[in-house]
């Protein structure tokens, strides 16, 4: 089973981290010692990184939005590396324009209600 944070997966996340190879000993190995306390990090994480979102959204919603489609867009070079500008990379960014586009359509719709 794979965890997903949004789009980012966990093995993308302990790949990051330099703990992959581990885990996947741990996994195919069935070593509690490793895969205990990792299980128990995934949760405490996760509550916290929630908590953090929900106090941001409360406090700096647009900020914390902005912040997000910063981040969407700004993944857009580590997903294509050698960002060459094929008729796939065209595809892709007129979609995230029209993605936006719609996102901003329905913001104002939900404003006038």
């Amino acid at each position: 089973m794979e965890l997903s944070f949004h789009g980012v997966s966990s093995s993308v996340i302990l790949m990051t981290l330099g703990v992959y190879t581990l885990y996947l000993n741990a996994v195919a190995n069935i070593q509690f010692s490793i895969l205990i306390p990792m299980g128990i990090g995934v949760v405490i994480g996760g509550f916290l990184f929630l908590k953090l979102i929900q106090f941001l959204f409360a406090h700096y919603y647009s900020q914390t939005f902005y912040a997000i489609i910063g981040f969407v867009l700004g993944s857009i070079f580590v997903l294509y590396p050698g960002f060459s500008f094929t008729l796939e990379a065209l595809f892709s960014i007129v979609l995230l324009v029209i993605g936006f586009i719609i996102g901003l359509k329905f913001e104002k719709l939900d404003s006038h209600t």
